[in-house]
């Protein structure tokens, strides 16, 4: 039976998930991702006409202090997981059909919004403000959360394929351990495989729609000849 290596430390939620998964597991975390106390009086000084979450984290964090903003009319997230999190919090959020950076950017790009708040985290990039820049909006990001690297060294003789969550796992991943070594490769998105390209030339995988669930179906799929023959 196949082994795959995790590598983010997997939550109660998605160990249901993995019990319809054909393949063994572990997992070794290798960022750590800790909320960060933000001032709402940048919020209110900023005078956005809409917010944008790239993250479930930044809508944690959010969450904290939400009695204390009043919510914009526009409110974005890059895909289904992050809006999932947000209605949580009673707030609807637009989504693109295509759950990427430059899909976020055309989309927001539709509505009369010139003042953008991204709540991010401390390794977030500047993509999206560089591309709503071209269509004239503003972008402000806010810190509201941290990643920390946790790199560790990986016997990746052990393991038929290891997963990738965010492009700062596969960076910290790369800080001891060889990515040339990895046999297959699959990622949560098109955002973390375009951070794997750059470094692995071989197979990287990723689902169709980017949940974590059908990550599990993809992995299921791949190795289905495998698993029956096992």
């Amino acid at each position: 039976m196949p082994k795959i290596l995790f590598t983010h430390k997997i939550k109660p939620k998605h160990l249901d998930v993995l019990k319809r998964a054909k393949f063994e597991f572990a997992d070794i975390p290798f960022i750590d991702v800790q909320i960060k106390d933000f001032d709402t009086e940048k919020v209110k000084e900023i005078k956005s006409d809409a917010w944008v979450f790239t993250s479930k984290k930044a809508v944690e964090s959010i969450g904290k202090k939400l009695e204390e903003l009043e919510i914009p009319e526009f409110v974005f997230a890059v895909g289904s997981s992050t809006s999932e999190k947000l209605a949580e919090l009673g707030i609807k959020a637009l989504v693109p059909k295509n759950f990427t950076t430059e899909s976020l950017a055309h989309e927001i790009a539709k509505h009369p919004v010139k003042n953008v708040i991204h709540f991010c985290g401390n390794l977030g990039d500047s993509e999206l403000g560089d591309l709503l820049q071209k269509e004239g909006c503003l972008v402000k990001k806010l810190e509201v959360y941290e990643t920390l690297l946790t790199p560790t060294t990986v016997d990746l003789s052990e393991f038929d394929a290891v997963v990738f969550l965010s492009p700062s796992a596969f960076n910290s991943f790369c800080k001891q351990n060889d990515p040339k070594k990895l046999k297959t490769v699959f990622c949560i998105g098109s955002t973390t495989a375009e951070a794997v390209k750059k470094s692995y030339e071989r197979l990287i995988v990723t689902p169709d729609n980017f949940t974590f669930a059908d990550l599990v179906e993809t992995i299921n799929q791949k190795y289905k000849n495998v698993i029956s023959r096992t």
